[in-house]
């Protein structure tokens, strides 16, 4: 052996084609009839010597010389040809080799333009079809040396004195370029080489390899793969195949080779890839059709396009002798079905798959009835698949009645078992008719049971800022997958007003009877038909089931930074304000397109009956307190989006909610929500002349003493959503005299804390709320509210305190806390300081006014306007500043420096082109109020900056460009223009209560 390598290697240096070929064909043969016990490779030298010979020719510009390198590599990888400690590092050079010569032949498609030389004597299509045939062989033969090789490495794998060790071979020498390799690295080695470069190149002449031995090289290749052990994912390359049409090009060869009885080793080969295959892509639970698959998968040699065929019985399979049981045979084809839809194998195109299992359930042959659960399983997978793209284009209910035969074997089956994960099963139900309800249900449950879920993480700061609502355990811990929102969208927008009702019916009907998880996410699907949105933000606070927030936690940041302040500001407000205007609801989320109106209405009707029944069901325990926390939530944001009146079952649900209120409940969190709901049902009914609510309220006793005890708890949260509630309960009492059956004392010093700079956001913005209607109420002796120091029960008036029915000290310290917080101007928290400040100057006035006016000329006053002035700039006015000069005017406060500063303000501004229209005129509005009171050369200044706006206006206006910078939609000016409203009672409910609902 040692003398042909030389002899070859010197005949290779003298370019002699046929006397290379001639060596390379000697060492093949030697090789291939050399006697397993003795070995021709005597050393190591040798062995190197033979691969970069090897290396050598296998990238030789003759194909022929290539083939034959090629044959003679076949040969060298035998295991008795080497020695252990096996050279991997000599083996992997010629394979490499080959590999890059493959790369360098490209698609037999295309044959115009080659590197490699032609013979001159040859006709171009001779020449073509010469190269054609070399390439073919190269490729063929390359198939046979990665066969080889990988035959090798499983020989090697299973014996451990194979690999290479500095304790196997000490003496071994490498050179500083190498680095000793084992058969673990040689195998990673050959398996990069068949996934980059093998199966691509084979795939890509796929149709030029009609060889049976090719193909049978190919398909061994793939089955040595699966004998591999502990080096790769075989799962991943699995899905890879699959994914890659391997199901389908399986099929196809089987097909192509099933006429010659000399091809069987072809077909073993396929079937036995197609059964590891099946074997690793089925999960583990799912392989019992295995056994039957192994019996009949040799049987299968139709046509791919036959393959649903095969299951009606117009197949010519059936052809096949009676030994081949027809149900393991359509068991074997649905699997191979399933396998490929999942995979997206064009073997199961949709459509025609549709099509042919319509066919099969009409059809004579039909065994649905007796296939086990998994073939059913699968079988309902390809069929709801296929309806979906059958009906993809169709925008109404398809007429088409569900299968008779398929519903007689749905009926009898357990949903949890057939049941697929398949969102599309739920779609089919009901788009089709005749499909019963408890089909449906079972379905729809299983469906829920089994949704994705990811960890809820929702970050440091919110986990501390409801580390109470967390300890009640209402807290859910995972949040619905959103792809499964945008899905259940999707097929929502596709079913008409009736198979949308069932749905919902259905729904409900799971609220009713199962348990808290699959509660929560019904609710959760629920209100993304009441807010489409929710299912396009996969990251939104909304779509966790135990969040109902109308309004975002972004919302609630103290936002002080003056680069932000006006435009978040102004964007929020226009949220809230409108007053006395239902309609508002709406534009808490701006970008929702309402659902039908049928849909609310029926909400609002059923989950009331719903809780209500739950009220009727054993006593409530922890679970159904949990459930009814939920489902009040969800109603608190249906009586807001619904702008219809309130059905007298919700009445009903009132005394229910309040019985439960009033009992020892220890979740302080369906306190809050069970305060929150009732907030919000007051604001509903009262906003459609309906007083019957405030009344239920207002003459339960209990429910009072209630409120005031639970004011002395520790939850800062639960007492601001309480305290919120009698503000409105106040403000409607004392708007509808209505009387109350008991008056609560409410702790002055606490309230005033609450105003304070380092309370949070939401308890400032209680407290404002609160005492602004404590002003506008002007204290009197009908409000059911009393303010009371500390322990003491008495009246808080005293001989100094100016007749007023609170003490100068409280008075004078809730000043100092509106001022401070007008000072930071925060947005809307800031202009609801301002208003609780005017309906504190109104009330003092009321009692006396020249008081008033001593409090109003205070010279804090004109230095908070001031500071204010400071910080403005020239692209943008604080609204909360337009607002204060506005109260100083209602009450006709003129200090000369504070209208210089306006004058400066509005002279000195440059963004008029980005003004709202709105904008625009409050600040005509206010130079209207000022203006006999300015200077010649103050109005010249002002008519001059006018002129200018109006021309930048007219400019964006013929443009027409939309205001960007400023937007004074949430400012409007009452009738008497004395005050601009910030906020409303439903603004009130949800502002001052961010992490109530909850």
């Amino acid at each position: 052996m040692d003398s042909v390598v030389r002899a070859t290697n010197h005949a290779m240096k003298l370019k002699n084609k046929d006397i290379l070929c001639q060596g390379l064909e000697l060492i093949k043969k030697m090789l291939n009839r050399q006697p397993t016990n003795v070995s021709l490779i005597t050393s190591s030298s040798l062995l190197k010597a033979m691969s970069s010979l090897l290396c050598r020719c296998l990238r030789h510009s003759q194909i022929s010389i290539v083939c034959s390198a090629g044959g003679a590599l076949q040969e060298l990888l035998r295991k008795d040809h080497l020695k252990n400690p096996v050279d991997f590092n000599a083996l992997e050079q010629p394979l490499r080799a080959i590999m890059d010569t493959w790369k360098d032949i490209g698609s037999l498609s295309n044959l115009t333009k080659t590197s490699r030389s032609s013979t001159a004597s040859l006709t171009s299509e001779e020449n073509k079809n010469k190269r054609y045939d070399e390439n073919k062989q190269c490729l063929a033969v390359g198939l046979s040396v990665m066969e080889r090789a990988f035959r090798l490495s499983i020989l090697c794998q299973r014996d451990p004195t194979a690999s290479a060790s500095i304790f196997k071979a000490p003496h071994s020498q490498l050179t500083d370029d190498e680095e000793m390799i084992d058969v673990e690295q040689f195998i990673e080695f050959l398996l990069k080489m068949l996934d980059t470069i093998c199966i691509p190149h084979v795939m890509v002449n796929y149709k030029h390899l009609d060889d049976a031995e090719v193909c049978r090289c190919f398909f061994s290749i793939l089955c040595h793969v699966y004998d591999i052990s502990t080096v790769i994912d075989i799962k991943s390359f699995s899905s890879k195949l699959a994914s890659s049409s391997f199901i389908q090009l399986s099929l196809s060869v089987k097909n192509q080779f099933c006429s010659q009885q000399a091809n069987c080793d072809v077909k073993e080969r396929v079937d036995s890839f197609l059964l590891n295959l099946c074997h690793n892509l089925l999960p583990d639970n799912d392989k019992s059709c295995l056994a039957k698959m192994e019996s009949v998968i040799g049987d299968i040699n139709c046509p791919v396009y036959d393959i649903c065929a095969i299951l009606r019985g117009q197949s010519s399979m059936y052809f096949l002798p009676s030994s081949v049981p027809p149900l393991d045979l359509q068991s074997t084809c649905l699997t191979l079905m399933y396998l490929a839809a999942i995979y997206g194998d064009p073997l199961a195109n949709d459509i025609d798959v549709f099509e042919g299992l319509n066919l099969y359930l009409s059809s004579e042959h039909c065994l649905i009835s007796d296939l086990d659960q998994s073939s059913l399983k699968k079988f309902m997978y390809l069929y709801t698949t296929g309806f979906n793209s059958a009906t993809l284009g169709q925008h109404s209910i398809i007429k088409e009645k569900a299968p008779a035969s398929l519903i007689r074997v749905l009926e009898k089956m357990d949903y949890s078992v057939i049941f697929n994960e398949n969102p599309l099963l739920i779609q089919w139900a009901y788009m089709t008719q005749d499909v019963p309800q408890n089909i449906r249900r079972g379905f729809l449950v299983q469906w829920l049971i089994n949704l994705p879920t990811i960890p809820d993480d929702n970050g440091t700061e919110e986990e501390e800022s409801h580390t109470e609502s967390s300890k009640d355990g209402d807290k859910l811990n995972r949040i619905t997958d959103s792809n499964a929102l945008k899905m259940f969208r999707k097929g929502m927008a596709r079913l008409d007003s009736i198979s949308r009702s069932k749905l919902i019916e259905d729904i409900l009907d799971v609220i009713l009877n199962e348990d808290e998880a699959v509660t929560n996410r019904c609710l959760l699907f629920i209100k993304s038909i009441i807010y489409p949105s929710m299912a396009a933000d996969p990251v939104s606070d909304a779509t966790c089931s135990n969040k109902i927030n109308p309004i975002s936690d972004s919302s609630f940041a103290n936002n002080s930074s003056s680069d932000t302040r006006f435009s978040n500001m102004i964007d929020f407000d226009s949220d809230i304000s409108c007053p006395n205007n239902i309609n508002s609801a709406d534009t808490i989320y701006p970008n929702n397109n309402t659902l039908n109106s049928d849909m609310i209405h029926l909400l609002q009707e059923r989950l009331p009956q719903i809780v209500i029944e739950m009220f009727l069901q054993d006593r409530v325990h922890a679970d159904t307190e949990t459930k009814i926390s939920s489902l009040l939530k969800l109603l608190t944001e249906i009586n807001l989006k619904s702008q219809d009146s309130t059905s007298a079952v919700e009445l009903k649900l009132v005394y229910y909610v309040t019985n439960m209120l009033t009992k020892s409940i220890n979740s302080i969190n369906t306190k809050s929500v069970i305060v929150n709901y009732l907030h919000c049902l007051l604001f509903a009914t009262v906003n459609n002349q309906d007083t019957s609510v405030l009344s239920i309220l207002l003459s339960n006793k209990t429910l009072l003493q209630l409120f005031e005890n639970l004011l002395q708890e520790e939850s800062e949260a639960l007492k601001c959503s309480i305290l919120s509630l009698l503000s409105s309960l106040l403000e409607l009492q004392h708007q509808h005299r209505q009387k109350a059956c008991l008056k609560i004392e409410v702790d002055i010093k606490w309230l005033s804390d609450l105003v304070s700079t380092n309370k949070l956001s939401f308890q400032r913005y209680t407290a404002l709320n609160f005492w602004t209607t404590i002003f506008k109420t002007n204290f009197s002796p009908d409000n059911f509210i009393r303010l009371r120091e500390g322990d003491r029960q008495h009246e808080l008036l005293q001989d100094k305190d100016m007749n007023l029915h609170i003490k100068t000290d409280h008075l004078r310290l809730l000043i100092i806390h509106l001022q401070n917080i007008i000072m930071m101007d925060s947005g809307s928290e800031s202009l609801l300081a301002i208003k609780c400040y005017t309906s504190l100057l109104n009330y003092v006035r009321s009692k006396d006014n020249e008081q008033g006016d001593i409090l109003l000329r205070q010279p804090w006053n004109g230095a908070l306007v001031r500071l204010l002035l400071q910080v403005q700039s020239p692209l943008f006015i604080s609204p909360t500043l337009i607002q204060l000069y506005n109260m100083f005017m209602s009450y006709k406060f003129w200090i000369e420096h504070l209208l210089n500063g306006f004058v400066s303000l509005i002279t000195a501004f440059k963004a008029w082109s980005q003004i709202s229209t709105n904008a625009y005129h409050m600040i005509l509005h206010i130079i209207n109020k000022i203006y006999d009171y300015l200077s010649h050369d103050q109005k010249q200044r002002l008519e001059s900056t006018i002129d200018k706006s109006k021309e930048q206006i007219d400019q964006m206006r013929n443009n027409d460009i939309k205001p960007k910078l400023i937007d004074f939609n949430s400012i409007i000016l009452l009738s008497n223009c004395s005050i601009i409203p910030v906020g409303s009672l439903k603004s009130t409910l949800f502002l001052v209560t961010k992490k109530l609902s909850r």
